[in-house]
């Protein structure tokens, strides 16, 4: 199992570099890594390992509030400048599970067809999407993939964990790394029930692990946005704006100032034809 491994194929040939021990989550799990990988991948990083500080006197550093495929993900990146998910088995989903009114989980948004998401404004008419059509490979397969929560939950978390992490040690480069693909992920799959559920789900728990003006908050505010007449149709969406008000003020805000302007001058009249 990938979060019980406690050295990388990528660190044999690196044995002239110091090793230092992070302990990590709460089951405590060892990990030796290359001090200069990992001190390398950003100033705060730096410091904490090489500044002079317990950790770097000791070599042992405790991150209990890391999980260890996190962490794990984040030694790929710190050795390959990439990092790969784990796989994940799909779980049957509860038949007993109802869907909320308005849900039909049949009648995907545009999303399903692979469309990508851009602020545009054009005319009466307000695209919060533009439309980039993307071609699909086995996209059956992974429809059926992402009809399963416990299948969508970690594919989906596992990206956002470590920009987490990414954020909280200014690792730039694998926060926009992580953007990317928590992009892509929204952008290919369908928009099910089960994908309302993920997401209804994190946003309590981005809004509390990022600050205003965070990059994600934006991505996740705009991709809601997007699909508006597809998750707003049902009483959670309006719990979960009570139980994030920052979440219902980024909304407003990213709403274009001239969709207002319309609804209070009425759509303007075309042009007569010659």
């Amino acid at each position: 199992m990938l979060g019980e491994r406690k050295r990388f194929d990528t660190f044999e040939d690196l044995d002239d570099l110091r090793d230092i021990k992070f302990i990590v989550g709460p089951e405590k799990i060892e990990y030796s890594v290359p001090e200069a990988r990992f001190a390398n991948l950003s100033p705060p990083l730096r410091a904490l390992l090489t500044g002079g500080f317990q950790e770097s006197r000791e070599c042992n550093v405790i991150w209990d509030d890391t999980d260890p495929i996190t962490f794990v993900l984040l030694a790929q990146f710190a050795c390959r400048g990439d990092y790969s998910l784990p796989e994940s088995k799909a779980l049957p989903t509860k038949e007993n599970e109802a869907p909320e009114d308005g849900d039909a989980p049949k009648n995907l948004p545009p999303s399903m067809q692979g469309y990508f998401w851009a602020t545009e404004h054009r005319g009466s008419q307000h695209h919060f999407t533009q439309a980039i059509l993307k071609k699909f490979t086995g996209i059956e397969a992974f429809e059926k993939a992402c009809r399963h929560v416990e299948h969508l939950r970690p594919m989906y978390m596992h990206h956002v964990q470590l920009y987490f992490l990414a954020d909280k040690y200014a690792i730039e480069d694998l926060k926009k790394m992580c953007l990317a693909r928590i992009r892509h992920f929204l952008s290919e799959c369908p928009g099910t029930l089960q994908l309302k559920t993920v997401l209804f789900e994190s946003v309590p728990i981005i809004y509390s692990w990022t600050v205003h003006g965070d990059s994600l908050r934006r991505l996740i505010t705009r991709y809601f946005l997007a699909n508006m007449t597809w998750i707003d149709t049902g009483k959670r969406f309006k719990e979960l704006r009570r139980i994030t008000p920052e979440f219902g003020l980024d909304l407003l805000d990213e709403i274009p100032h001239s969709y207002w302007k319309e609804l209070s001058e009425g759509p303007s009249e075309p042009a007569a034809e010659e």
